[in-house]
């Protein structure tokens, strides 16, 4: 066989050669055997041969099957440099090289002069060809029914790349065969010239798969007589999967038949496989250190081998990844969880609304784990999410794609099993969202405000987050909030873990800091940004939840206790100014009974309990305000201070108050809206086991001025049936009430 030539100068883009994909970008085919990294140079050295092989007056028909992505162009770039150093006449058909066909007719005729020209070929048989090429546009108007597409009349010289692409290449093979017809004597002289340089003329014939689909099957039918032209190899590169379906689309005829339609128009087949792993991962941590070498390098080895096997899609998590760059400058070395936001980019490519459903129930460190769940209830659970997992993927779970799935996702789990959900959320919005503030910025502004005390850097440092993160001032202070307060935790829970005394003596001192500077952002006007964002509520239960659990550390150490004093007046500071401070005092509800209440959430509650009784008595005189405070979980917590004969609403301090409501209640509609709320308190009382007898022993005044609310109005029959409902209850539990059913008589 004849040995393959050695390339010694390699053909330049602008050397008059014309290559497949050369356009700048990260989705260029591969030039040069050094770009190979997917070992596919060898695949187009055996195509080569296999043309080379072929005997004379035959032609040569190959097949290069792969996916989108796989590597086809980089192929046929590769064999034309292997052709091309034996000089052989390469031409080049591509679905994405032309506009139309006129400009394909024109550039067709200047690049075949100048690789004619390379040839040698004689002079009249140039002038010939372009005679014929000339005589070719008398009948173009069969380009337009062929393809649907406008055409323009030829003119200038012949050339090396046909880039008209899938839907020209109908047309290609028509006029090739019924219009540019050599003489016996021209066709014997090129093959003559041809043979002297040991070369051929080699067709490729790219993108049929990008093509129209409703083209694509009579473009081939067409293309069956064109690919026998003697001393000619054809490489059709396609994907196959593809150019199947369009044909079972076409007519079902070729339902069972496509592929031996298809093996009648290839004699040689090559098929792009998936590059093995080992390569795979290699082409991913280039493509990584491309476009992500901000990424810490360990990041991206220990990820690589979760990419996937295609090329072009490799590539392009890489890009995604690369929009990053600017975002991740901003952030501390480690900082971010790099590994975990690879992979979990990964997923959400490979399985969008799989990604869903992981995030959503499978990551952050209350999630269940998915390899060890022994919890009977907790079982089930994770097996109902599994299934949603398996009918979001795609994949069946039998399936290595789904296994290869799974195991993505557990190793995710692991990657994400001590984050909370808002890190998680964080990291993966900074694809689209900057933030306002990161942690190495905000420390910064700290150690800076620590050295001069001057507002106006956090003025300027709050202008300067709005505009980076594009968002509103009062937002830029909220996240400035949050993340201070998430600061100090973290410097806290530092504490614990640090006994030798020159270390912790640095961490207090940062942690003093934090903690000076989250007091000064308190004590700022509530117009500003930062009143307004220290008002929010959750705000507000956050800090409480933080210093409850700081305060209850067993055994603390002594040089902490200036910064428990400091969480107080923080505390206070931060409740005094809550714009809903009733649903902060019912917050407190979930620290458990009085009795068992820290310090803390007493004073919370104390200062927080007038707003908590106005609240609750507004609700009297709201019309049917009891009970759609008991169809509403999140006001339920309210009608506590109804039920509970220990609450604030019932104490010396405000009982008098609730008393009053009843006096003041004058007009005949604010009566009528007393008696029915009213009326639905006593139900209450009565549902809960033995409430009424409780309450009638605390406060017998409380259950008196209820009923005569109640008895004080004219009600229907329906209600009257209510009212005896409620008499006969409050009669059995407090038999000594002395209250008078005022329908007894009517129902006797």
């Amino acid at each position: 066989m004849q040995e393959l030539p050695r390339i010694k100068n390699e053909p330049t883009v602008g050397g008059g050669v014309e290559l497949a994909n050369l356009l700048p970008g990260h989705d260029a085919a591969k030039v040069t055997q050094a770009d190979d990294h997917l070992e596919r140079w060898p695949v187009a050295e055996s195509m080569y041969r296999a043309i080379k092989a072929t005997p004379l007056g035959f032609s040569t028909r190959i097949g290069l099957y792969g996916e989108w992505g796989a590597g086809k162009s980089s192929v046929l770039n590769f064999l034309h440099l292997i052709a091309m150093g034996n000089e052989d006449l390469v031409i080049h058909v591509s679905a994405w090289r032309a506009v139309d066909a006129d400009s394909f007719i024109s550039t067709l005729s200047e690049k075949m002069s100048a690789e004619v020209k390379r040839l040698r070929l004689k002079p009249n048989w140039l002038t010939a060809l372009k005679g014929k090429f000339a005589r070719i546009s008398g009948g173009v108007a069969a380009f337009s029914e062929a393809t649907g597409q406008v055409v323009g009349k030829l003119d200038s010289d012949a050339a090396t790349a046909m880039s008209m692409g899938a839907a020209f290449t109908a047309t290609v093979a028509q006029t090739m065969m019924e219009r540019l017809k050599l003489s016996r004597s021209e066709l014997i002289d090129m093959q003559k010239v041809l043979a002297e340089r040991g070369a051929r003329v080699i067709v490729f014939i790219d993108d049929l798969d990008r093509a129209d689909p409703a083209i694509l099957p009579r473009t081939l039918m067409t293309l069956r007589d064109y690919l026998d032209w003697p001393e000619f190899a054809f490489v059709l590169a396609f994907d196959k999967e593809i150019i199947t379906r369009a044909l079972e689309e076409y007519s079902s005829a070729f339902t069972s038949t496509r592929q031996p339609f298809l093996d009648k128009i290839v004699d040689l087949a090559f098929e792009l496989k998936p590059p093995p792993p080992h390569l795979s991962a290699s082409l991913a941590e280039r493509a990584m250190a491309e476009c992500c070498d901000f990424i810490p390098i360990e990041a991206r080895v220990d990820s690589a081998t979760w990419f996937p096997d295609n090329p072009r899609t490799s590539r392009s998590i890489a890009r995604e990844l690369g929009n990053l760059r600017e975002v991740a400058l901003r952030h501390g070395q480690t900082e971010l969880s790099w590994e975990a936001i690879i992979l979990q980019t990964l997923l959400r490519r490979e399985a969008s609304a799989c990604a869903d459903v992981v995030e959503e129930h499978l990551l952050g460190k209350d999630a269940p784990w998915l390899p060890m769940m022994f919890e009977r209830e907790r079982k089930k659970e994770l097996a109902a999410v599994l299934d949603r997992v398996v009918d979001t993927s795609g994949y069946t779970p039998v399936s290595s794609a789904f296994k290869r799935l799974y195991a993505l996702i557990v190793k995710l789990q692991g990657l994400r099993a001590r984050h909370s959900p808002e890190k998680i959320c964080y990291e993966m919005q900074l694809f689209t969202q900057s933030p306002c503030f990161t942690k190495r910025e905000l420390s910064a502004l700290v150690a800076q405000w620590a050295r001069s005390n001057d507002a106006v850097i956090l003025t300027d440092a709050l202008k300067s987050a709005a505009y980076r993160g594009a968002k509103s001032s009062f937002i830029a202070a909220s996240n400035l909030l949050d993340m201070t307060l998430d600061m100090y935790v973290a410097n806290v829970d530092e504490l614990k873990g640090i006994k030798s005394a020159t270390p912790r003596m640095d961490v207090l001192a940062k942690t003093q800091d934090v903690a000076s500077f989250l007091t000064m952002l308190l004590e700022l006007e509530p117009g500003q940004a930062l009143g307004s964002a220290s008002a929010r509520l959750g705000f507000s239960v956050r800090i409480l939840d933080v210093f409850v659990r700081f305060s209850e550390r067993t055994d603390p150490d002594a040089d902490e206790r200036p910064l428990r004093l400091q969480e107080t007046k923080i505390l206070e500071a931060v409740v005094r100014r809550c714009e809903k401070q009733a649903d902060l005092y019912h917050s407190c509800a979930r620290f458990g009974s009085d009795d068992r209440l820290s310090r803390l959430v007493k004073t919370v509650k104390a200062l927080t309990a007038d707003a908590a009784v106005e609240d609750i008595l507004a609700v009297l005189t709201k019309v049917n305000g009891v009970h759609l405070c008991s169809d509403d979980d999140a006001s339920k917590p309210k009608l506590h201070l109804f039920c509970d004969e220990k609450s604030v609403l019932f104490s010396e301090q405000y009982k008098d108050k609730f008393l009053q409501v009843f006096v003041h209640s004058r007009s005949a509609d604010e009566r009528s809206i007393l008696a029915k709320n009213s009326l639905d308190c006593l139900k209450i009382l009565l549902d809960q086991m033995g409430g009424v007898r409780r309450f009638w022993a605390a406060h017998p005044d409380v259950i008196k001025t209820l009923w005569s609310a109640v008895t004080a109005e004219e009600w229907l029959y329906s209600g009257r049936e209510q009212v005896s409902y409620i008499h006969k209850g409050l009669s059995y539990f407090a038999p000594d009430s002395g209250i008078i059913d005022p329908y007894a008589a009517d129902d006797a």
